[in-house]
């Protein structure tokens, strides 16, 4: 059951406890944020009981393949890794600004194939077209402890020219070694085109874990594997004879690092021979963990944005620039802003990814042909916006500035103010806001309880199911007096609403004389900031808001109907009062329950409403309704996690209403 934001204008739901006294410290700790994410295997089929380790911490895939590591630091390139067992290790890297869930996700590619020797003796193992030499008493444990019994070697080969190059480790971002005078010492960034890679994976076949012996100091492999350059650029081809570089990735800079020189050369089967014809690779490995071949090029870069349904920027979004020749991944920053090395040239595509709710949402953009206009981010490729359809909102703060009309001679200012918070949706109706599609001087019936709302999982009090709490306190400013709305529980969940009655008694026995009205006391125009410590049982950190919203400007009734109303079914009702020429309109909305017909309009703001009687009947007869005239302000700012916060004011006018 789903309700909407002007329920609690109408029925003017009070509050039921008088604040407790609040502690007014604001979390001044370390950040802390969250890196969650999907697994898959090269079908795109979700992979569970998937090792995923990030900052020594280890959680495993659920079903879905999905994961989240809870209080992650916040850094750059971070480094996830992947393991499962039958699959070729997989590694992604995230960038975590403060306080928000960043993606990471990773391919893995089923291994080719097992073969063993002895590390005593050595010998040639060959899975696929992948041949590995081992000298004799070449391997010990990573620990560095002698090893002289049987390895078992696990070796995947990734095809770049095919969909294998999903499971690269991290991207095609590499570190070459500079010329500097007489030797090489210093590193560049460069960006790779592969012509293959290998993973080799050392075990004793025990139980000290999935990977446990690597060659000792001093000794290499000898490797050879194909060369895949079908489809590139002529200026990429090799030929037999030539040398290329050799690169190892490193799981903690999340890059390819330049090694040294291997050789190209060809193989032409004899008639009795095995194996097919054509170029390999031959290079000497001095440590295990995954090869490449590649040929360094200078980047160019493209740049964009990634946008959510309601248009606010993604941060912490990954988004991969697949090329013809070359891959490489980014996150979003704070503005939703990504830079991606690609190379000139090159064709690519753009896909940018979040992780809301328990699962990715993806969108693409591409494909674009990179023409090198520069490798600055003032240069970059020009891309347009990847919107992601997914609801993000997380959180509303209502500021409302009520008059409520009584009789025709009494009046009183009843403002509201309240906030809650939760866990992003992803569905993406539940960022519909039901004003938003009502046209300029149209009417409209709702039934309340069933109409979908910017709150997620809405429960009969209009509250959501799943708030989160920002601390023991969250404060307005901007008001008559600042306003701290102490964080209260409302079956179990965490809520922050001005609690607008106190009650006192000397005989235990509340009455009216016992009842003290406190309402909050905002006026058109006023300028509302805010400010929450944070909770780090929810990864919320603190809230700091200097410009949260404006109060609109107030609607002040004129004429005989400034009072209670009654009408019959059918009959039309008019509203003047002084023109504001909000650009929004105004808004009339009707209600007598959640679960009857409500009345919902928007005219425009030049001093009169005039409500027609066909719209009015659809509300049905009803002993009491409320009808509310406002001038609304909606918008979204950014909280500690980047997520989007609807902030939402009312300021109108409350009249009692009779449909006979």
């Amino acid at each position: 059951m789903r309700t909407t934001a002007a329920l609690s204008v109408l029925f003017l739901i009070a509050g039921c406890d008088t604040p407790a006294e609040s502690t007014y410290d604001i979390y001044d700790g370390p950040a802390f944020g969250q890196i969650g994410g999907q697994v898959v295997d090269l079908d795109g089929e979700p992979l569970a009981d998937v090792s995923v380790t990030v900052q020594g911490v280890e959680v495993l895939t659920d079903a879905d393949g999905m994961y989240l590591v809870d209080s992650m630091e916040p850094a750059e390139g971070i480094a996830v890794a992947f393991y499962k067992q039958g699959y070729a290790k997989g590694y992604s890297r995230a960038d975590l600004i403060s306080w928000e869930t960043v993606n990471a996700n990773s391919v893995l590619a089923e291994i080719d194939g097992t073969a063993t020797f002895d590390a005593v003796t050595g010998g040639t193992i060959q899975v696929g077209e992948v041949t590995v030499q081992f000298p004799p008493g070449a391997i010990q444990y990573r620990d560095g402890a002698s090893y002289d019994g049987t390895v078992t070697a696990e070796v995947t080969f990734i095809d770049p020219r095919t969909r294998e190059l999903l499971a690269a480790p991290g991207d095609l971002r590499g570190v070459t070694l500079a010329d500097q005078g007489a030797g090489k010492d210093l590193f560049d960034g460069n960006q790779l085109v592969s012509y293959g890679m290998v993973d080799v994976t050392l075990t004793d076949a025990g139980e000290r874990d999935e990977e446990t012996l690597d060659l000792k100091p001093g000794f290499a492999a000898e490797i050879d594997m194909p060369v895949e350059q079908d489809g590139l650029a002529a200026t990429y081809l090799m030929e037999a004879g030539a040398e290329q570089q050799t690169w190892s990735f490193d799981p903690e800079t999340m890059a390819w690092t330049e090694e040294g020189l291997g050789e190209v050369w060809e193989y032409v089967p004899e008639e009795d021979e095995e194996g097919e014809a054509g170029l390999y690779f031959n290079f000497t490995a001095t440590h295990f963990s995954w090869w490449n071949c590649d040929q360094g090029m200078v980047p160019t870069c493209a740049a964009g944005k990634v946008i959510d349904t309601l248009n606010f920027p993604v941060r912490g979004a990954e988004v991969t620039c697949a090329g013809g020749a070359s891959t490489s991944t980014a996150t979003t920053d704070a503005d939703g802003n990504y830079v991606c090395s690609v190379l000139a040239g090159d064709t690519v595509n753009f896909s940018g990814s979040t992780y809301v709710a328990n699962r990715n949402w993806t969108a693409s953009r591409g494909a674009y042909f990179m023409d090198g206009e520069g490798s600055s981010a003032a240069t970059c490729e020009p891309i347009p916006d990847i919107k992601i359809e997914v609801c993000r909102e997380a959180g509303i703060v209502m500021a409302d500035n009520l008059t409520a009309h009584y009789s025709a001679e009494d009046s009183a200012d009843v403002d509201q103010l309240r906030a809650w918070f939760w866990d992003p949706p992803g569905t993406v109706s539940e960022c519909a806001d039901p004003w938003s599609s009502i046209g300029m001087d149209t009417c409209t019936t709702m039934v309340p309880a069933d109409t979908p709302s910017h709150y997620p999982d809405m429960g009969s009090d209009g509250m959501p199911d799943d708030t989160k709490s920002v601390g023991s306190w969250f404060q307005v400013t901007g008001g008559a007096q600042p306003y701290t709305l102490d964080r209260e529980l409302v079956d179990g969940r965490p809520v922050y609403v001005w609690d607008q009655q106190s009650f006192t008694s000397s005989d235990g026995v509340v009455d009216e004389s016992d009842i003290t009205n406190e309402f909050v006391d905002f006026s058109g125009g006023d300028n509302l900031g805010a400010t929450a410590p944070g909770d780090l049982s929810d990864n919320m950190g603190p809230i700091s808001q200097n410009d949260l919203l404006t109060i609109p400007t107030d609607v002040e009734l004129t004429g005989s109907n400034a009072g209670p109303v009654e009408v019959s079914a059918g009959q039309g009702l008019s509203f003047t009062m002084r023109s504001g020429s909000h650009p929004d309109g105004v808004m009339v909305f009707g209600i007598a329950s959640k679960d009857d017909p409500a009345l919902l309009c928007r005219f425009t703001d030049d001093g009169s409403v005039s409500i027609p009687g066909g719209s009015m009947s659809a509300m049905g007869a009803t002993d009491y309704a409320g009808l509310g005239i406002y001038r609304t302000e909606v918008g979204w700012v950014a909280g500690p996690d980047g997520l989007p916060i609807r902030i939402q004011s009312f300021s109108g006018a409350v009249v009692p209403l009779t449909v006979k």
